[in-house]
């Protein structure tokens, strides 16, 4: 890190350490919110903090500085000592501990690191925001130290993503990498202990994430306390981490399409050359051309009616909701989130929803099919204010966490009341006896583990709002005699996607909250890919049976949404008839 404040570290009675008396200043002595507070600055290797604090030192070096660590690694290309660290021998380093001049300590890939007690309080004594880029274990100890601060993380978009941009610095051996990539993983997991961390940002784009912590920064530099911090505009730094929501770009308007930045990675990346900094992990891209002619659209029943249309006739009453009105109005200005809403079924229930008057969050990793989604709710009159497109992949973590804060600048106040996991893949190179395990791998990731986690997050974000809300998966049917033999693996995942529903539904009524939870599964449905589009098979059902329509599948998703609180769509089944 390129400091513009060192301490030397040359105290001849502690080896090459300077001891501080009483580096930890208290309450009195910092006066009340007048002093800057230290910035933690936290985050796996490679995952760009380094650019981060650089950039922030050549914009304001008269109000940060850095505290310098201490470290037994030996020196990259081009790191002085006493700049970038304080390169010493693991005997030195050792003296200094046993003399407690080290604030917080640790050995990290291998090699010591600290922070001396010195360092910190020379940035301190001049009045600037001292800033720390420490590892995990280094904020538990300043943590636990009391010092004033403010604790960030800076996290990756994706795991494979953090391994391509330390693999491209060319500085690790393999084993290294796999020593990093492995504390990487670690790292992250210190997100879930609670009070650890105020914020996070997730960096998969440089001038967003750049604005983010130039944000946090400044309360730090203002000795704001986090605790008492509030996120009410658009430019409010990032939100805090116990909530699990990283920071999204401020709401788009209604004309304009949420994207991942993608289109701007080969420019950050050229900055990041000419700067000489760590680098940022690629951000999503979009891919797959635009379909070469777009599905009629049949509209299937609407939320008004499809609960009267099952009462029955007088003959034989069945038990019968509300008025239909009364249940519309449930879910009207309600958001959903549908996966895989770029095309098929998934784009069938965007579709429905919104004409239903409820708020749509259409997620898909194809920009050109949500900006042709974007085209056709114009095009049928509905609201398109309504209407969010979010280009996100659903296998990566760090994307689905920022999910409802992309909801609450688009709509302040909203969250996710409803939940349709419809996005799954199917390779055809998946046989148990012949498959790859790659595809395996993207099967296990997309239809199952991306499931489980946007489950996850929309439960978590509706019991922080004290609000009830519905989580709908799409499983599958199997068709008989005549599937392949390669279904196998496919059909497992969908087997666990159903096991999981169940498993929600019963964590859900343990901790209380009000949330119902569906199954629905078709079999083969008739989509523009030619075969069951929930799962993106290829293969035609026989010719003795007529495929499902995306409509078919729209009309269960509505049907479960329009049931009276009393009931329970746990499962519906939909096979296509002779």
């Amino acid at each position: 890190m390129g400091a513009t404040e060192s301490v030397p570290a040359d105290v001849e009675e502690q080896g090459r350490y300077e001891a501080v008396e009483g580096g930890r200043r208290d309450d009195e002595a910092r006066g009340e919110g007048a002093e800057p507070w230290a910035l933690v600055v936290c985050g796996p290797s490679g995952v760009g903090k380094g650019t981060l604090l650089r950039a922030l030192m050549e914009a304001e070096p008269s109000r940060f500085g850095f505290s310098v660590s201490h470290t037994t690694r030996p020196p990259r290309a081009g790191e002085k000592d006493g700049d970038h660290y304080h390169f010493v021998s693991e005997e030195d380093f050792q003296e200094a501990v046993k003399a407690g001049a080290f604030l917080e300590h640790a050995r990290v890939h291998g090699s010591l690191y600290g922070t001396s007690l010195a360092s910190v309080a020379a940035v301190a004594a001049s009045s600037r925001c001292c800033l720390l880029d420490i590892d995990v274990q280094g904020a538990r100890a300043v943590r636990a130290s009391g010092m004033r601060a403010i604790f960030v993380f800076i996290a990756p978009p994706s795991e494979e993503e953090l391994i391509a941009r330390i693999r491209g610095r060319a500085t690790e051996s393999e084993e290294t990498l796999a020593i990093r990539v492995e504390n990487g993983r670690r790292e992250l997991e210190s997100l879930d202990e609670p009070g650890l961390f105020d914020y996070m940002i997730v960096n998969d784009d440089l001038e967003s994430a750049h604005e983010q912590f130039f944000a946090v920064a400044h309360m730090a530099l203002a000795g704001e306390d986090p605790a008492a911090a509030g996120d009410e505009d658009a430019g409010a730094p990032p939100a805090p981490v116990p909530s699990k929501e990283a920071v999204a770009p401020a709401a788009a308007a209604p004309e304009e399409i949420r994207e991942s930045k993608g289109e701007k990675e080969a420019k950050n990346r050229n900055e990041e050359e000419e700067k000489g900094g760590e680098g940022e992990p690629e951000t999503p891209h979009v891919e797959g051309e635009r379909a070469k002619g777009e599905v009629a659209h049949v509209s299937p029943p609407t939320l008004e009616k499809v609960w009267a249309d099952v009462k029955g006739d007088s003959d034989h009453p069945r038990p019968g909701p509300p008025s239909p009105a009364d249940r519309s109005s449930d879910w009207a200005n309600k958001v959903a989130v549908v996966t895989g809403a770029s095309s098929g079924i998934g784009r069938c229930i965007a579709l429905e929803l919104l004409q239903s008057d409820v708020r749509v969050v259409a997620v898909a990793r194809r920009r050109e099919r949500l900006e042709a989604l974007q085209t056709e709710v114009a095009g049928l009159g509905i609201d398109p204010g309504n209407l969010l497109p979010v280009v996100l992949d659903v296998t990566k973590e760090a994307e689905v966490l920022a999910l409802p804060k992309i909801i609450g600048r688009r709509w302040p106040g909203a969250g996710i009341d409803i939940l349709v996991n419809n996005a799954a893949v199917r390779r055809g190179d998946a046989a148990l006896v012949s498959g790859s395990t790659a595809a395996w791998v993207e099967m296990i990731s997309t239809n199952v583990l991306a499931v489980s986690m946007c489950m996850r997050e929309a439960v978590a974000n509706m019991e922080s709002r004290a609000a009830g809300g519905h989580i709908i998966n799409i499983g599958q049917l199997r068709r008989g005699g005549d599937e392949d033999a390669s279904d196998g693996f496919y059909h497992a995942t969908k087997a666990a996607v159903a096991a999981l529903t169940d498993a929600l539904r019963v964590e859900v009524r343990e901790r209380g909250v009000p949330v119902r939870v569906s199954l629905i599964s078709p079999s083969a449905v008739n989509t523009e890919f030619g075969g069951a589009a929930a799962a993106g098979e290829h293969q035609q059902p026989s010719a003795s049976r007529q495929k499902l329509d995306a409509s078919d599948v729209a009309a269960a998703v509505l049907w479960c949404l329009a049931a009276p609180s009393h009931v329970d769509v746990s499962s519906i089944g939909l096979r296509e008839a002779y």
